[in-house]
């Protein structure tokens, strides 16, 4: 019998656990078995829950900007290049009572609780108008010294920005004051100096 070197790779604790093996005998529905064992979930990458982050982030501002309302400014914007336009009344040669009863029937704000200066005021007319998908009344007075005044009525919370308080602002050739009172919020235009504007408040 020929003597050969043990292997150098193969030490004699090998040999034991060898034999041991040897004696086993697997299950015989072991590859029955492996075959149903459920794989681990993957755990996501670093990457994906970033893009998740920010993808609602993303959804949260645009909800926050919806809760926001409608922006009184380009609403003062819009109103006032509307009113440097050509554009025609609906109702004229009637009083304010009556004006805004014909308002209410179009199921559009009537203005209740103007101040006694503005409602003193001959008025010319009214229409409804519509801007951005709110509907709104817009109702035209005689001002002294042969000016016109146009106020615009919208239903109250429409615009978040808007106070009891008068608010002045500078719109190109108009000053337009807003206001909130009761159930509705006007804006006031007029092509004057501001105080006098504010003086009919």
């Amino acid at each position: 019998m020929k003597m050969t070197e043990p292997r150098k790779d193969f030490d004699t604790s090998d040999g034991v656990i060898s034999g041991i093996l040897k004696t086993v005998e697997p299950p015989s529905d072991l590859r029955r078995r492996l075959m149903t064992l459920e794989p681990l979930p993957k755990r996501p990458a670093y990457g994906v829950w970033l893009v998740a982050v920010a993808s609602l982030a993303m959804i949260l501002l645009v909800i926050s900007f919806e809760k926001r309302g409608p922006s009184l400014d380009k609403a003062e914007a819009d109103l006032a290049a509307f009113l440097s336009t050509d554009f025609a009344l609906s109702v004229s040669g009637k009083s304010l009572p009556d004006l805004r009863q014909w308002l209410g029937a179009k199921s559009a704000p009537s203005g209740e609780g103007l101040p006694a200066n503005l409602a003193a005021l001959v008025p010319e007319g009214c229409r409804v108008i519509d801007w951005d998908g709110h509907r709104a009344s817009l109702i035209c007075f005689e001002a002294p010294g042969g000016m016109v005044l146009h106020l615009v009525i919208f239903e109250g919370g429409t615009f978040q920005k808007i106070s009891g308080s008068p608010r002045i602002a500078q719109r190109g050739s108009w000053s337009v004051a807003s206001w909130s009172s009761g159930s509705s919020q006007f804006l006031l235009f007029g092509e004057m100096d501001s105080e006098i504007l504010r003086g009919l408040l």
